[in-house]
Order: C-alpha cells, then structure tokens, then sequence
C-alpha cells in the first residue's frame, strides 16, 4: 500500500517504513554492545540504511531525519547536529 504526496510519483511505501522502523527498535533494545551510546549509533544506522535502500520515504526526508534522530537518541548534542546547515556556504 503506498500513499501519494502529491501528483507526482513520490509516495510513502508503508511495508518497507514498517520494516525499517521495526529493525530500528529490534537493533535499539536487543543487547548487542555493551556501550549504549554504539547501540543507539547501529540502530540508527540501520533505520537510514533501509530507509535509504527502499526510498520508504523520499531521500532528501530520511537525509533531514539524520539529525534530529541522533539529537533525540542523545548520540551528538544539538548544536553539533545542526551547526553544518547553517555552514556560510549554503547560505
């Protein structure tokens, strides 16, 4: 079941979301390293990487969701999160 955003051809794939999001918790909360700050870390990288590989969710979305994932799995403080978007040469 795929819901469209607008008349073009990006849509939300529910199944591939679901998966990734469900791979993300399962990674999140099964013990894998002793260091929790490096399980946060492979779960998020888990989320990203499935959710880049099906395009679940238009790239450029899971791109922006980057930061604010780790910022709220407390992997990087916000202002390091954030401090490359407002870099001078993108603005």
């Amino acid at each position: 079941m795929n819901i469209p955003l607008d008349k073009s051809t990006r849509t939300i794939k529910i199944p591939a979301l679901v998966l990734a999001l469900l791979l993300f918790f399962v990674v999140l909360y099964y013990p894998l390293f002793q260091n929790q700050q490096a399980q946060k870390a492979l779960a998020l990288l888990v989320l990203v990487g499935i959710l880049w590989m099906t395009e679940a969710i238009p790239l450029a979305l899971t791109g922006l969701m980057i930061p604010v994932a780790a910022v709220f799995l407390q992997l990087v403080p916000t202002g390091d999160a954030f401090s490359e978007f407002a870099h001078p040469i993108i603005f």
